[in-house]
């Protein structure tokens, strides 16, 4: 199952970055069909393939199904005159470009480089597992069915590279005043859906912040947990198994990021309201949408933002957002 998986993995980035060229008129020479047809072909694939991959977490689908499934994408967009070759190499060179472009640069800007780099090491390890993110679906089906509150859209995985992060980080409507602040007790950061903890190893390797993750999947925490050095200069770091709306949020912390993209919109709004009532004047938000200032403009206005490469996406915008008075 290892390689099915890999596998379709990387047809998942070769089919996103085909439609994204449909989009945007740049598809590879060859291509004579309608390129509405190509992208409407290429979002049904990934959901099928999405689909397959979920079965085979369940143990309901086999290797040779999920690889049947890639080569009938490959076959059907090849008919179409899509170079899927082509297509295939180039997300395999992105993602290479992506990994050189994040060890470069926390060689140069992270306070702790040595430690950040062997944990995003082993974190890229662990995303490229089928178990990691079998557990990962266990969980979310475990969650969605015990509390009943929440859907599995809430429980998409992805990851941003340093590199994404530090790009947004150097705003230079926001770098100064990250810059400034003292790294203590009193100036804490939370990430609100840490995930296998990417962003809280960013804030404390990176940026020196003592910083707390709150994630809801056990699966996750355990991961975040697994991959971490401990020395005694490094600035603490806290991984809790728990609901997010359950946590302390004090004068104490001057940053929270959030990773709202996929969450429901009642959890949005819950999550929005809390920042607003306990959040201290002049903390920084930073969120993968801008919603919490396009609702609350009373309360919080946007600041900056940057277009970065996620694994999810070629652009995706990161926004940072400032609790007025």
């Amino acid at each position: 199952m290892r390689d099915a998986f890999a596998a379709a993995r990387n047809i998942a980035g070769a089919l996103r970055a085909v439609a994204h060229d449909a989009r945007s008129g740049r598809l590879e020479a060859g291509v004579g069909k309608s390129v509405e047809k190509i992208q409407m072909i290429c979002v049904a694939f990934l959901e099928s393939i999405r689909e397959c991959v979920n079965e085979a977490f369940q143990r309901v689908a086999s290797a040779e199904q999920l690889t049947k499934r890639v080569e009938t994408a490959k076959r059907a967009l090849r008919t179409l005159g899509v170079p899927m070759d082509v297509y295939e190499e180039k997300a395999r060179k992105e993602r290479q470009c992506v990994a050189d472009a994040e060890e470069a640069s926390i060689r140069s800007a992270a306070a702790y480089p040595e430690d950040l780099s062997l944990v995003v090491e082993r974190l890229r390890r662990e995303e490229e597992r089928f178990e990691f993110h079998r557990s990962i679906y266990s969980d979310a089906h475990r969650v969605v069915g015990t509390l009943g509150k929440y859907s599995e859209e809430n429980f998409s995985y992805g990851s941003t590279p340093f590199s994404s992060f530090l790009s947004a980080w150097r705003c230079p409507q926001v770098a100064e005043i990250l810059n400034a602040l003292p790294r203590n007790e009193n100036n804490r950061a939370a990430v609100f859906g840490s995930s296998s903890g990417w962003l809280v190893y960013y804030l404390a390797y990176g940026f020196r912040f003592h910083s707390l993750g709150w994630e809801i999947l056990p699966s996750l925490v355990d991961a975040a947990k697994s991959v971490a050095t401990w020395r005694p200069e490094l600035p603490r770091i806290t991984f809790t198994a728990g609901d997010m709306l359950d946590a302390p949020l004090d004068e104490t912390f001057a940053l929270v990021a959030l990773t709202s993209q996929c969450w429901d919109k009642d959890l949005t709004k819950a999550v929005h309201l809390k920042l607003s009532a306990s959040l201290r004047p002049h903390a920084l938000v930073l969120d993968y949408s801008s919603q919490l200032s396009d609702n609350h403009p009373q309360s919080f206005k946007c600041v900056a933002f940057k277009n970065v490469p996620v694994s999810w996406h070629p652009q995706q915008k990161l926004y940072w957002m400032q609790r007025m008075k």
